[in-house]
């Protein structure tokens, strides 16, 4: 799916005149540095280029796996959880553009992926979460600051930050899968979403009673006219 994803990005850069140089830099850049919002900029920018609901929710999927892979990298090189935000983000984001798929099938093909795609995501923040907890430097005591010296903000917990986003993947996951409970649509007037029988149709009856009863009046008359032959 990425090479696919890389390949279609690599076309429209070229389509829009970009410079080869910022593109490769952008492409590589993460959270934090300049560059990193000419990234997202190219990849809602191909969202919106291309013209069908299933490539568009196939290359949402492809990025939530991107910022999974950048917040990986932060945590491991900094320790830093600034990835795991824009993670949050694009979970939602692709969550969204599933749901909002209009053809059924599509959606259904879309959120099953999808689905599978977060419980791995979330089964490696739980590795990233163990790691965390093993590398977790020794509490220091903090000093109590002077007037004269600055207060420095503590630090994000990894832990915490990592746990929230597990949550969020969660509630999209919980979310698709009612979507993928759901009973199927079905605009026919005549269709109970409840049952699979059909209502039956009254106007149909109604006139099935009055061809029956034309039948018996044509029925009645005829008796009239034979027994008025047989008293002549």
């Amino acid at each position: 799916m990425n090479k696919t994803v890389n390949a279609i990005v690599w076309i429209v850069l070229f389509m829009l005149l970009l410079p080869s140089s910022l593109a490769v830099a952008s492409w590589n850049s993460l959270p934090g540095t300049r560059l990193f919002a000419v990234k997202l900029f190219m990849e809602q920018a191909l969202v919106r280029i291309v013209p069908t609901a299933e490539a568009k929710g196939t290359l949402q999927i492809a990025y939530t796996e991107r910022r999974f892979s950048e917040a990986k990298r932060l945590l491991a090189d900094q320790s830093s959880v600034q990835g795991l935000s824009y993670l949050n983000n694009q979970v939602d984001g692709t969550k969204d553009t599933i749901l909002q798929a209009k053809n059924p099938a599509v959606k259904r093909e879309l959120a099953q992926k999808y689905v599978v795609k977060l419980r791995e995501v979330n089964s490696q923040l739980e590795e990233q979460k163990q790691i965390a907890v093993q590398t977790r430097p020794p509490t220091k005591s903090t000093p109590t600051p002077t007037p004269a010296s600055p207060v420095t903000p503590p630090a994000p917990d990894v832990e915490q930050t990592i746990e929230e986003a597990q949550e969020n993947i969660d509630d999209a996951i919980e979310e698709l899968e009612n979507q993928l409970d759901a009973p199927p649509e079905n605009n026919d007037p005549n269709h109970d979403n409840n049952n699979t029988e059909f209502r039956p149709d009254n106007n149909s009856d109604k006139k099935d009673e009055k061809e029956k009863e034309k039948e018996k009046e044509k029925d009645r008359n005829n008796d009239r006219n034979n027994d008025r032959n047989n008293d002549d």
